[in-house]
């Protein structure tokens, strides 16, 4: 499905849904969180925005802990 002239295409859409949505995706590392991680991380090399790559960084650095 194409998008509207002067719509953002829809993985940018989706990413910025998510990214509104949940803050943090979640407390505990699931297989669905990289899923959805690696879709963000696809629509940050499009785009070069990098309110993008702060989101993965934040929630990367969330499931990781310092040892």
């Amino acid at each position: 499905m194409l998008n509207n002239p002067g719509e953002s295409p829809w993985s940018v859409q989706v990413a910025d849904s998510l990214i509104k949505r949940l803050k943090i995706l979640g407390t505990k590392w699931a297989y669905e969180w990289g899923v959805a991680l690696k879709g963000i991380e696809q629509v940050w090399l499009a785009t070069g925005h990098d309110k993008y790559f702060s989101y993965i960084k934040e929630n990367t650095d969330s499931f990781v802990l310092p040892d």
